[in-house]
Protein backbone atom coordinates (compact mmCIF):
# COMPACT_ATOMS: atom_id res chain seq x y z
CA UNK A 1 0.00 0.00 0.00
CA UNK A 2 1.07 3.06 -1.19
CA UNK A 3 0.90 5.90 1.62
CA UNK A 4 -0.90 9.17 0.33
CA UNK A 5 2.02 12.66 0.49
CA UNK A 6 0.69 15.22 2.50
CA UNK A 7 2.80 17.89 2.17
CA UNK A 8 3.71 20.24 5.02
CA UNK A 9 2.08 23.74 4.60
CA UNK A 10 3.33 26.42 6.27
CA UNK A 11 0.43 29.20 6.83
CA UNK A 12 1.92 32.61 7.51
CA UNK A 13 -0.42 35.31 9.53
CA UNK A 14 1.24 38.67 9.69
CA UNK A 15 -0.42 40.50 12.71
CA UNK A 16 0.03 44.12 13.25
CA UNK A 17 -2.57 46.30 16.33
CA UNK A 18 -5.69 43.73 15.02
CA UNK A 19 -6.81 42.53 18.65
CA UNK A 20 -10.38 42.45 17.49
CA UNK A 21 -10.03 39.96 14.14
CA UNK A 22 -6.51 37.88 14.67
CA UNK A 23 -8.38 34.91 16.95
CA UNK A 24 -10.86 34.56 13.88
CA UNK A 25 -7.94 33.84 11.65
CA UNK A 26 -6.33 31.27 13.67
CA UNK A 27 -9.37 29.33 14.29
CA UNK A 28 -10.08 29.35 10.58
CA UNK A 29 -6.54 27.59 9.92
CA UNK A 30 -6.70 25.13 12.84
CA UNK A 31 -10.47 24.16 11.60
CA UNK A 32 -9.16 22.85 8.16
CA UNK A 33 -9.79 19.88 6.63
CA UNK A 34 -6.43 19.50 5.66
CA UNK A 35 -4.46 18.57 8.80
CA UNK A 36 -0.07 18.65 8.07
CA UNK A 37 -0.23 22.62 8.60
CA UNK A 38 2.36 24.60 10.52
CA UNK A 39 0.53 28.10 11.71
CA UNK A 40 3.13 31.34 12.50
CA UNK A 41 1.79 33.96 13.42
CA UNK A 42 4.41 36.93 12.58
CA UNK A 43 4.01 39.63 15.34
CA UNK A 44 4.66 43.25 14.30
CA UNK A 45 3.55 45.11 17.46
CA UNK A 46 6.91 45.81 18.93
CA UNK A 47 5.70 49.52 19.43
CA UNK A 48 2.42 48.54 20.52
CA UNK A 49 2.72 47.04 23.93
CA UNK A 50 -1.21 46.33 24.37
CA UNK A 51 -0.75 44.30 21.27
CA UNK A 52 2.04 42.26 22.04
CA UNK A 53 1.04 41.67 25.11
CA UNK A 54 -2.65 40.31 23.83
CA UNK A 55 -0.93 38.12 21.17
CA UNK A 56 1.29 36.70 24.10
CA UNK A 57 -1.61 35.66 26.15
CA UNK A 58 -3.66 34.91 23.09
CA UNK A 59 -1.20 31.87 21.72
CA UNK A 60 -1.15 30.36 25.38
CA UNK A 61 -4.81 29.38 24.39
CA UNK A 62 -3.21 27.81 20.82
CA UNK A 63 0.27 26.19 21.43
CA UNK A 64 0.23 24.62 17.97
CA UNK A 65 1.27 27.96 17.01
CA UNK A 66 4.82 29.58 15.99
CA UNK A 67 5.53 33.15 16.69
CA UNK A 68 7.90 35.12 15.58
CA UNK A 69 8.39 38.41 17.34
CA UNK A 70 10.14 41.08 15.56
CA UNK A 71 12.15 43.31 18.06
CA UNK A 72 11.02 46.65 15.95
CA UNK A 73 8.25 47.36 13.65
CA UNK A 74 9.50 46.06 10.07
CA UNK A 75 5.89 46.67 8.24
CA UNK A 76 4.01 44.02 6.31
CA UNK A 77 6.89 42.78 3.50
CA UNK A 78 9.65 42.30 6.22
CA UNK A 79 7.29 40.74 8.83
CA UNK A 80 6.31 37.79 6.39
CA UNK A 81 9.79 37.51 5.25
CA UNK A 82 10.59 36.72 9.31
CA UNK A 83 7.92 34.03 8.75
CA UNK A 84 8.99 33.08 5.40
CA UNK A 85 12.75 31.98 6.97
CA UNK A 86 11.77 30.02 9.44
CA UNK A 87 8.73 28.30 7.71
CA UNK A 88 9.48 24.28 7.26
CA UNK A 89 6.61 23.82 4.83
CA UNK A 90 7.39 22.30 1.25
CA UNK A 91 4.42 25.44 0.73
CA UNK A 92 3.56 28.15 2.48
CA UNK A 93 0.53 30.32 2.66
CA UNK A 94 -0.61 33.53 3.92
CA UNK A 95 -3.61 34.91 5.85
CA UNK A 96 -3.47 38.57 6.65
CA UNK A 97 -4.93 38.76 10.24
CA UNK A 98 -8.49 40.28 9.35
CA UNK A 99 -9.18 37.35 6.85
CA UNK A 100 -10.27 34.04 7.24
CA UNK A 101 -9.80 30.64 5.74
CA UNK A 102 -13.24 28.30 4.44
CA UNK A 103 -12.32 24.74 6.07
CA UNK A 104 -11.42 23.38 2.45
CA UNK A 105 -9.25 25.89 1.59
CA UNK A 106 -5.94 24.33 2.44
CA UNK A 107 -6.94 20.81 0.99
CA UNK A 108 -8.38 21.83 -2.53
CA UNK A 109 -4.93 23.98 -2.53
CA UNK A 110 -2.79 20.70 -2.07
CA UNK A 111 -4.72 18.43 -4.23
CA UNK A 112 -4.19 21.18 -7.12
CA UNK A 113 -0.61 21.30 -6.37
CA UNK A 114 0.34 17.52 -6.30
CA UNK A 115 -1.69 17.44 -9.61
CA UNK A 116 0.84 19.84 -11.36
CA UNK A 117 4.05 19.15 -8.83
CA UNK A 118 6.74 18.59 -11.45
CA UNK A 119 5.66 21.88 -13.20
CA UNK A 120 7.44 25.17 -12.56
CA UNK A 121 4.71 26.57 -10.39
CA UNK A 122 4.72 30.19 -8.95
CA UNK A 123 1.96 30.24 -6.93
CA UNK A 124 -1.84 28.52 -6.33
CA UNK A 125 -3.96 31.38 -5.57
CA UNK A 126 -7.92 31.16 -5.07
CA UNK A 127 -11.00 33.39 -5.50
CA UNK A 128 -12.34 35.29 -2.26
CA UNK A 129 -15.61 36.44 -0.65
CA UNK A 130 -16.06 40.11 0.07
CA UNK A 131 -17.76 40.73 3.46
CA UNK A 132 -18.24 43.23 6.15
CA UNK A 133 -17.04 43.32 9.51
CA UNK A 134 -19.12 40.39 10.80
CA UNK A 135 -17.59 38.11 7.65
CA UNK A 136 -21.04 38.02 5.97
CA UNK A 137 -20.86 37.95 2.45
CA UNK A 138 -21.39 41.03 0.52
CA UNK A 139 -20.16 39.79 -2.77
CA UNK A 140 -17.36 37.70 -4.05
CA UNK A 141 -13.55 38.41 -5.68
CA UNK A 142 -13.07 36.44 -8.86
CA UNK A 143 -10.53 36.55 -11.58
CA UNK A 144 -9.97 33.76 -14.26
CA UNK A 145 -6.00 33.42 -15.19
CA UNK A 146 -5.59 34.36 -18.77
CA UNK A 147 -3.33 33.26 -21.59
CA UNK A 148 -0.95 35.98 -20.92
CA UNK A 149 -0.95 36.45 -16.71
CA UNK A 150 2.19 38.67 -16.93
CA UNK A 151 0.55 41.78 -19.20
CA UNK A 152 -3.05 40.78 -16.65
CA UNK A 153 -1.29 40.70 -13.64
CA UNK A 154 0.19 44.17 -14.56
CA UNK A 155 -3.31 45.81 -15.52
CA UNK A 156 -4.93 44.42 -12.06
CA UNK A 157 -3.08 42.80 -9.16
CA UNK A 158 -4.63 38.95 -9.68
CA UNK A 159 -5.00 38.31 -6.17
CA UNK A 160 -4.23 39.73 -2.43
CA UNK A 161 -2.13 37.38 -0.38
CA UNK A 162 -4.80 35.50 1.87
CA UNK A 163 -5.36 33.89 -1.59
CA UNK A 164 -1.95 32.74 -2.29
CA UNK A 165 -0.06 29.20 -1.77
CA UNK A 166 3.57 29.58 -2.72
CA UNK A 167 5.94 26.63 -3.01
CA UNK A 168 9.02 27.51 -0.80
CA UNK A 169 11.40 26.73 -3.53
CA UNK A 170 9.93 30.11 -5.65
CA UNK A 171 11.08 32.15 -3.02
CA UNK A 172 14.92 31.17 -3.13
CA UNK A 173 14.63 31.43 -6.77
CA UNK A 174 13.44 35.35 -7.00
CA UNK A 175 13.51 36.38 -3.32
CA UNK A 176 11.11 37.70 -0.94
CA UNK A 177 8.71 40.53 -0.65
CA UNK A 178 10.54 43.78 -1.32
CA UNK A 179 10.76 46.68 1.05
CA UNK A 180 7.81 49.13 0.33
CA UNK A 181 5.04 50.59 2.02
CA UNK A 182 2.23 48.88 -0.24
CA UNK A 183 1.84 46.70 -3.69
CA UNK A 184 4.36 44.25 -1.97
CA UNK A 185 2.19 41.63 -3.13
CA UNK A 186 2.09 42.91 -6.72
CA UNK A 187 5.45 43.13 -6.96
CA UNK A 188 6.09 39.90 -5.42
CA UNK A 189 3.77 37.90 -8.09
CA UNK A 190 5.21 40.06 -10.71
CA UNK A 191 8.49 38.68 -9.92
CA UNK A 192 7.25 34.87 -9.78
CA UNK A 193 5.74 35.68 -13.50
CA UNK A 194 8.81 37.42 -14.41
CA UNK A 195 11.00 34.22 -13.73
CA UNK A 196 8.10 32.30 -15.71
CA UNK A 197 6.43 30.73 -13.38
CA UNK A 198 2.87 29.48 -13.57
CA UNK A 199 -0.25 30.62 -11.76
CA UNK A 200 -2.48 28.20 -11.07
CA UNK A 201 -6.15 28.47 -9.51
CA UNK A 202 -8.83 26.56 -7.83
CA UNK A 203 -11.65 28.62 -9.04
CA UNK A 204 -14.01 28.21 -5.66
CA UNK A 205 -13.82 31.50 -2.87
CA UNK A 206 -12.22 29.48 -0.40
CA UNK A 207 -11.18 32.81 2.00
CA UNK A 208 -13.38 35.33 3.43
CA UNK A 209 -11.87 39.01 3.12
CA UNK A 210 -12.96 41.51 5.73
CA UNK A 211 -13.79 45.23 4.05
CA UNK A 212 -12.66 47.79 6.67
CA UNK A 213 -10.72 50.71 7.20
CA UNK A 214 -9.37 50.22 10.51
CA UNK A 215 -5.20 50.02 10.08
CA UNK A 216 -5.45 50.21 6.18
CA UNK A 217 -3.64 52.47 4.75
CA UNK A 218 -6.01 53.50 1.86
CA UNK A 219 -6.22 57.12 2.74
CA UNK A 220 -2.83 57.10 3.13
CA UNK A 221 -2.10 58.76 -0.67
CA UNK A 222 1.84 59.24 -0.19
CA UNK A 223 2.59 55.66 0.48
CA UNK A 224 0.23 54.54 -2.30
CA UNK A 225 2.74 57.10 -4.39
CA UNK A 226 5.96 55.46 -3.29
CA UNK A 227 4.55 51.74 -3.72
CA UNK A 228 3.07 52.76 -7.16
CA UNK A 229 6.04 54.00 -8.28
CA UNK A 230 7.90 51.13 -7.55
CA UNK A 231 5.74 49.11 -8.64
CA UNK A 232 5.45 50.62 -11.92
CA UNK A 233 9.32 50.36 -11.95
CA UNK A 234 9.45 46.69 -11.57
CA UNK A 235 7.04 46.47 -14.07
CA UNK A 236 8.77 48.21 -17.01
CA UNK A 237 11.57 45.69 -15.98
CA UNK A 238 9.37 43.48 -17.83
CA UNK A 239 8.09 45.72 -20.96
CA UNK A 240 10.62 43.49 -23.30
CA UNK A 241 8.09 40.53 -23.16
CA UNK A 242 4.33 43.12 -23.78
CA UNK A 243 3.65 44.15 -27.82
CA UNK A 244 3.99 48.22 -28.09
CA UNK A 245 -0.18 48.19 -27.54
CA UNK A 246 -0.05 46.40 -24.23
CA UNK A 247 2.79 48.75 -22.43
CA UNK A 248 0.53 51.48 -23.83
CA UNK A 249 -2.14 49.94 -21.32
CA UNK A 250 0.05 49.40 -18.36
CA UNK A 251 1.33 52.79 -18.60
CA UNK A 252 -2.15 54.38 -18.95
CA UNK A 253 -3.36 52.20 -15.98
CA UNK A 254 -0.13 53.46 -13.73
CA UNK A 255 -0.98 57.25 -15.16
CA UNK A 256 -4.57 57.15 -13.68
CA UNK A 257 -3.79 55.44 -10.58
CA UNK A 258 -0.85 58.06 -9.51
CA UNK A 259 -3.35 60.54 -10.87
CA UNK A 260 -5.62 60.04 -8.04
CA UNK A 261 -3.44 59.34 -5.43
CA UNK A 262 -1.21 62.75 -5.82
CA UNK A 263 -4.79 64.33 -6.09
CA UNK A 264 -5.70 62.59 -2.79
CA UNK A 265 -1.95 64.05 -1.67
CA UNK A 266 -2.91 67.54 -2.91
CA UNK A 267 -0.09 67.48 -5.54
CA UNK A 268 -2.69 68.79 -8.06
CA UNK A 269 -0.34 69.82 -10.94
CA UNK A 270 0.90 66.27 -10.90
CA UNK A 271 -2.37 64.91 -11.06
CA UNK A 272 -3.54 66.69 -14.05
CA UNK A 273 -0.67 66.10 -15.70
CA UNK A 274 -0.79 62.36 -15.24
CA UNK A 275 -4.66 62.29 -16.04
CA UNK A 276 -3.82 64.26 -19.16
CA UNK A 277 -1.74 61.21 -19.79
CA UNK A 278 -3.80 58.88 -19.64
CA UNK A 279 -6.09 60.47 -21.92
CA UNK A 280 -3.60 60.89 -24.93
CA UNK A 281 -2.79 56.75 -24.47
CA UNK A 282 -6.38 56.14 -24.66
CA UNK A 283 -8.77 58.73 -25.42
CA UNK A 284 -11.88 56.81 -25.13
CA UNK A 285 -11.99 54.55 -22.05
CA UNK A 286 -14.39 53.75 -19.31
CA UNK A 287 -12.07 53.70 -16.54
CA UNK A 288 -10.34 57.45 -17.62
CA UNK A 289 -14.05 58.66 -17.77
CA UNK A 290 -15.25 56.97 -14.32
CA UNK A 291 -11.90 58.58 -12.42
CA UNK A 292 -12.21 61.99 -14.20
CA UNK A 293 -15.09 63.40 -11.50
CA UNK A 294 -12.73 61.90 -9.18
CA UNK A 295 -9.56 63.91 -10.60
CA UNK A 296 -12.27 67.38 -10.52
CA UNK A 297 -13.41 67.35 -7.03
CA UNK A 298 -10.73 65.17 -5.25
CA UNK A 299 -10.60 61.51 -3.62
CA UNK A 300 -12.54 62.89 -0.34
CA UNK A 301 -14.99 65.45 -2.01
CA UNK A 302 -15.59 62.83 -4.27
CA UNK A 303 -16.27 60.58 -1.15
CA UNK A 304 -18.81 63.38 0.33
CA UNK A 305 -20.51 63.95 -2.88
CA UNK A 306 -21.13 60.24 -3.25
CA UNK A 307 -22.34 59.97 0.47
CA UNK A 308 -24.78 62.74 0.23
CA UNK A 309 -26.36 61.92 -3.26
CA UNK A 310 -27.01 58.62 -1.71
CA UNK A 311 -28.55 59.62 0.94
CA UNK A 312 -30.87 61.91 -0.93
CA UNK A 313 -31.82 59.08 -3.47
CA UNK A 314 -32.60 57.58 0.01
CA UNK A 315 -35.58 60.07 1.71
CA UNK A 316 -36.69 60.48 -2.15
CA UNK A 317 -37.34 56.59 -1.99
Amino acid sequence: LFMKYNPLVSVVIPTYNRKMYVEDAIKSVLNQTYDNIEIIVADDNAEKKEARQYVINLLKKYPECRCVFNDKNLGGALNRNEAIKVAKGELIAFLDDDDVYEPTRIEKVVELYLKHKSENIGMIMTWCYNCDNQLNIKGSYKVKISENPLFQHMGSCLCATSQWTVPANAFKRVGMFEDTPNKQDSIMLLKLLGDGMAILCVEECLSRFRNHDEGRISGNYEKHIIGETLYHQWCMKYYDRLSAKQIDDVERRFSIQLAYNNRGAGKNKKAFTLYLKALRLKLFNNENYRYFPIIIFGPEKYKKIRRCLSIIKHFKI
